[in-house]
């Protein structure tokens, strides 16, 4: 059985990394990075989503979760 949401996920990981190589001509099996690097950089993305998260919390609270998403298109 096939589940949609984990081969939607599936699917977006492996474009993700693509648009990565594609910017930084390298993938996550690189080897210039340090672990404390990884980390960094690890931190830098969890930063940006809890901004993220802080966006989307604002709007529900603000009622514009359907104002915002007219035209949206997934990047997948």
């Amino acid at each position: 059985m096939t589940d949609k949401i984990v081969e939607a996920v599936i699917e977006e990981l492996r474009s993700r990394s693509e648009v990565g190589f594609k910017k930084y001509g390298t993938n996550l099996e690189r080897e210039d990075l340090t672990t404390i690097e990884w980390l960094d950089h690890a931190r830098q993305e969890a930063l940006d989503f809890a901004l993220y998260l802080q966006r989307i919390k604002e709007d529900l609270q603000n009622n514009k979760t359907h104002e915002n998403t007219k035209g949206y298109t997934p990047r997948i």
